[in-house]
């Protein structure tokens, strides 16, 4: 067991003074093949978009670590996160109800997705990603799409959350909060995080 641990300190170290000697920036390797029908909205968000979280575990996703990312959607995550956590801390003294706001069409929420090892992200599983539509594209669940593809690019899932399948596999939970425009916000760790 501490072989493995030790030469698992080692590799991660390794990898770490290798990408910190060679001054490659951390947001431009590449962890997700990008589908090819998305690259050219998704090909750069690890340099171009707000990253709005650090590697985060997620018991609502898989048991996962995640780190979730934005184009349009920061501000609106932000303020949803604000407002739920002030409700959330003592909703007793909350007056009225949570003024959440709903994002902008065209905003894409996108979560990397990793497996846990030894309480650290180790592998990279997946992308999920919500992308906000125009007005009546899903009407009955926030005109969103879901979208899902794994490490190599392949398309796991994509479409309305009214097809059974992506209710099954997304909608059906996001559904819990429709007044946060469907976006699970209980995290926000890294605010105004962009990459240079």
């Amino acid at each position: 067991m501490w072989k493995r641990v030790v030469l698992s300190v080692v590799a991660v170290g390794l990898v770490s003074v290798a990408v910190a000697l060679s001054g490659e920036d951390p947001h431009k390797v590449k962890l997700f093949d990008i589908p090819e029908s998305d690259r050219e909205k998704l090909e750069d968000y690890r340099q171009t978009w707000t990253r709005l979280t650090g590697f985060e575990y997620s018991g609502l996703h898989w048991n996962q670590f995640v780190v979730v990312y934005s184009d349009l959607g920061a501000q609106a995550y932000q303020t949803n996160y604000t407002q739920y956590i002030a409700w959330y801390e003592d909703p007793d003294e909350f007056d009225g109800m949570p003024d959440y706001v709903t994002y902008p069409r065209g905003t894409t929420i996108l979560k990397e997705n990793f497996s846990i090892v030894d309480g650290k992200p180790e592998k990279s599983l997946t992308v999920t990603a919500m992308i906000k539509r125009e007005p009546g594209y899903d009407a009955e669940n926030g005109d969103w799409e879901y979208l899902q593809f794994d490490a190599a690019g392949k398309v796991l899932l994509r479409g309305k959350g009214s097809d059974p399948n992506i209710d099954e596999q997304c909608a059906s939970c996001h559904k819990h909060v429709a007044e946060r425009d469907y976006i699970f916000a209980q995290v926000f760790s890294a605010p105004n995080r962009r990459a240079p």
